[in-house]
């Protein structure tokens, strides 16, 4: 956030309670007066008026102040418009000039409470670690990578602040990698109007490519060629999304060529890529209805093909994954269901229900995987997720103890992801990530764990100082026994898991019937006899250790 906008935000918190402090002080008839002196005898800006006859819908109404309107549509009265919020910014520092020392003292006050370094909870995608981080008086934010681990080499993408000074506004969003890694395209704004001109960059020699997209939505989408761009193209007088165009590295915007365009003002548009990436998708929606269009990603010169024709009071959104699409729709269902379509047959006479329609339980939408797919769905209030394993349609919810909380599914772009991610909050528990395997671990693959851990002395009694690399990772059928091998000669023992979270870069255990850890004695030969234990074992709520240390 920009200073001056935090601080004229802190400023009409804290007048607020300035105020309410001293009527409070006035009605209690307090002997000393602090209340605030108001300049007299100053007069607010009056806006003028110009009768206007706007008429809808067979109704007729009057606008004085129609006029306005003419900033945003550069009309005869658009400079009058500017002269006039001037002129109300100088009554209001005029009148509050006598409070600026209070401002600046509440500003500081509630800076002071705000993070200012800090780091988003970094996602996977296509061998890629991506995250953003805040630095400490700065106003924007540092969008980067590393490759492979967390502990790589970061590689900065864009730095917004750089790119914001000299600019009264600045916004950076709809940041897209090419499927070979080597490209980013992003969108900027420096109007506040929410036209985004599309920048290419490349990542590796940090140039930044001469092709300008201008008037967007500023949300590119890659075909998988490696050079091909879909994005949404604007309305310059309503700004209403209207087109979707392509566009093709190293040449012409004004040449892009229009594959999508909207008739209908009441239908909102938008171009994105299903989660397995095979299809581009066009979505065009209204509030009763929708339609999508749907295009091989790895041929983007083909055209557009109708997914299902536009249906009377129907709502329908698609994704893809493992050959087939799946659907969410609330034809003959209120509350929403899921379908599923093979490729190819996508009309809605092949349609086959997968989720049944459910009158006390609301399906909010869903998130797709290579082996799993997470449905938001909510019930007397509260939000489940749903986990649905696709190899066998075996399911269960992710059990949340307390009675009010708020979940949701959280951004996890790696289809090939093993973990379920999720938000929560509730009264008693701050805003976190969770990332959370999506089956027993008995029934899925391993998730691919790498690095390094620490054991911590109140759970193991401290055995290694020092972290322990991970070299391998094996599930036990026979026993439930998750085996975590260290290049110490160090084995984690997991018994029975249920619930094993990796949150940001951490193993989290919580919940398991025993936990066992061993290393070889120092100095002492491999043997058995020499190896090192401490375990913690759980029977009910009672939860008893044992060692070989004495």
């Amino acid at each position: 956030m920009k200073y001056s906008s935090f601080k004229y935000f802190a400023t009409g918190i804290g007048l607020f309670f300035y105020t309410q402090q001293t009527i409070a002080q006035n009605n209690r008839n307090m002997t000393k007066d602090n209340s605030y002196a108001w300049p007299q005898n100053v007069k607010p800006p009056v806006a003028d008026k110009k009768e206007k006859q706007l008429i809808a819908h067979g109704d007729t109404r009057l606008d004085p102040y129609y006029w306005m309107n003419d900033f945003f549509k550069k009309g005869p009265d658009s400079t009058r418009v500017v002269d006039y919020l001037k002129a109300e910014n100088s009554y209001y520092e005029t009148m509050t000039a006598g409070t600026n020392a209070l401002q600046e003292k509440l500003y500081e006050e509630m800076k002071g409470r705000i993070k200012e370094k800090d780091e988003s909870v970094p996602v996977f995608k296509n061998g890629y670690y991506y995250y953003s981080r805040v630095e400490p008086g700065k106003d924007y934010y540092v969008y980067c990578r590393k490759k492979g681990s967390l502990t790589a080499a970061e590689e900065v993408l864009l730095d917004v602040n750089k790119m914001a000074e000299g600019h009264n506004y600045f916004s950076a969003a709809g940041f897209s990698v090419s499927k070979d890694n080597k490209l980013l395209a992003y969108g900027i704004d420096i109007l506040s109007r929410r036209q985004y001109n599309i920048y290419i960059k490349n990542i590796e020699t940090g140039e930044v490519y001469r092709d300008v997209i201008a008037n967007t939505e500023g949300n590119p989408v890659w075909a998988n060629d490696n050079k091909t761009i879909f994005y949404t193209s604007k309305n310059l007088v309503t700004l209403l999304s209207e087109k979707i165009n392509r566009h093709t590295l190293g040449t012409d915007a004004a040449a892009d060529v229009t594959v999508y365009e909207e008739k209908d003002p009441s239908n909102y548009i938008g171009v994105s890529k299903t989660k397995s990436e095979e299809y581009i998708v066009i979505s065009s929606s209204a509030t009763l209805s929708s339609e999508n269009w749907y295009l091989d990603a790895g041929k983007p010169q083909d055209a557009f093909k109708v997914f299902q024709p536009r249906m009377k009071e129907v709502l329908y959104y698609i994704d893809h994954a493992n050959g087939q699409f799946y659907i969410q729709t609330n034809l003959e269902a209120k509350n929403f269901r899921i379908m599923t379509a093979v490729e190819g047959k996508t009309n809605v006479s092949d349609w086959k229900e997968m989720i049944a329609h459910h009158k006390d339980v609301l399906i909010e939408n869903f998130e797709l995987f290579k082996n799993f797919m997470v449905v938001s769905e909510r019930k007397s209030g509260l939000t489940q997720v749903h986990v649905i394993n696709l190899k066998n349609n075996e399911s269960h919810y992710l059990a949340f103890d307390e009675p009010s909380y708020t979940a949701s599914v959280a951004n996890t772009p790696d289809y090939n992801s093993e973990v379920v991610r999720f938000n929560y909050t509730s009264l008693i528990t701050p805003s976190s990530v969770y990332a959370l395997l999506a089956e027993r671990v008995a029934d899925s693959k391993l998730p691919a764990l790498s690095g390094s851990l620490c054991f911590w002395w109140h759970w193991f009694g401290k055995p290694n100082e020092n972290p322990c690399t991970i070299i391998s990772v094996s599930f036990n059928k026979s026993n439930d026994e998750l085996r975590i091998k260290f290049s110490g000669n160090e084995l984690l023992s997991v018994f029975e898991p249920e619930k094993i979270s990796i949150e940001n870069g951490q193993l989290i255990i919580y919940q398991a019937t025993k936990i066992r850890i061993e290393w070889p004695d120092i100095g002492k030969d491999g043997h058995l006899k020499n190896r090192m234990f401490y375990e913690f074992q759980r029977i009910g709520k009672k939860i008893t250790g044992n060692s070989n240390i004495h």
